[in-house]
């Protein structure tokens, strides 16, 4: 990503030996969703500190009229489920271990994916797969997620880790879903076209050219 570009510069690399490639999606291989979707958001991802998922729960428990699907396990499961007991939250519903068709129909009948995130993100396939799927992402404004997510393009970007901002975020969700939607056929497109698998293997393989070339002038010297 174009984020972690700039932490290596900072770290002393010089830019001249460095290229940004994003990971890649084959969109051919995923059906996406319709605007008839189910109503709710989705989470998918382990469940652990740094995802933000504590500021999810407590921001969705403020938006009842939204339900919030939460795929995947790890440490925090138990807490997040308290947590949303504590609020009275009957929108959070948590999923468990999702693969294969019953996460690929999460996804399609989703209005939107969200990635709360409260570290640093590089290039997460979460979001590509989303986009692949036809589904605009909710995402915290953080590392690479931001040069992901095009706001009001592919989605939209939120503080992490506020609360506020989030439950506002999840209110638009609710109320403004044909939006929602049309964004998500612009992350179809990104997924078409800027992700592509295509996209990726020509720019590899020029650069792998470019690199020989180099290494070929260097030993005729």
């Amino acid at each position: 990503s174009q984020f972690l570009f700039d932490v290596v510069q900072r770290m002393g690399l010089r830019p001249r030996r460095i290229e940004v490639l994003y990971n890649f999606v084959d969109a051919k291989a995923y059906v996406p969703g319709n605007d008839h979707d189910g109503g709710y958001v989705l989470y998918v991802g382990r469940l652990s500190e740094e995802k933000g998922l504590e500021t999810l729960v407590d921001a969705a428990s403020r938006v009842p009229s939204l339900e919030v699907r939460i795929a995947g396990t790890g440490e925090l499961a138990d807490a997040l489920c308290a947590r949303a007991f504590e609020h009275g939250a009957k929108n959070i519903r948590f999923e468990g271990f999702t693969s294969g068709d019953d996460l690929a129909a999460l996804y399609r009948n989703a209005r939107a994916v969200v990635v709360p995130s409260e570290w640093y993100e590089n290039c997460p396939m979460v979001v590509l797969e989303s986009f692949a799927y036809g589904r605009a992402v909710l995402g915290a404004d953080l590392g690479g997620l931001v040069d992901l997510v095009e706001p009001g393009v592919t989605g939209a970007l939120v503080p992490p880790g506020d609360v506020d901002a989030w439950t506002n975020a999840l209110a638009d969700l609710a109320t403004d879903p044909a939006r929602w939607h049309t964004m998500g056929r612009h992350a179809r497109h990104e997924a078409e076209t800027r992700f592509a698998a295509t996209n990726h293997l020509d720019r590899l393989e020029a650069w792998m050219h470019e690199v020989v070339d180099i290494r070929e002038s260097e030993n005729a010297r």
